[in-house]
């Protein structure tokens, strides 16, 4: 009588797929929720948020200097005030500005990121 055996290679490449499958599409879900410092700076440029802000003493002096917002505000806080700035301060000046998508706004503040610079303390 042959003795039957068992041939694990093709489970173990169905394995494989599923594992590649769940890798690919696991990153990009959690990739929505960071964003790209590049794509910040061109989405910067293309709503013309230098005529009014300024980083690095580099553009309009009409609203804040934006070179450390990200130390002095949450990216929660930005998200918020980013999507509707007179629901969370009135008489801002600051209109509201029909964003592309919350990637967009991930994008800006990833690349107001890239402006924070340590503090140094002396006690």
């Amino acid at each position: 009588m042959k003795e039957l055996t068992l041939n694990y290679r093709p489970l173990k490449v169905a394995s494989i797929c599923i594992f590649a499958i769940l890798f690919l599409i696991m990153p990009h879900s959690h990739a929505e929720e960071t964003g790209d410092a590049c794509r910040g700076y061109e989405a910067f440029k293309t709503r013309s948020c230098s005529l009014c802000h300024s980083i690095d003493n580099k553009g309009g002096s009409i609203g804040p200097d934006l070179t450390q917002v990200t130390m002095r505000r949450s990216e929660e806080w930005l998200i918020k005030w980013l999507q509707d700035p007179p629901s969370v301060l009135a008489d801002t000046d600051m209109s509201k500005i029909p964003w592309k998508s919350k990637q967009e706004l991930l994008d800006i503040i990833s690349y107001l990121k890239s402006f924070r610079k340590d503090v140094e303390i002396n006690i």
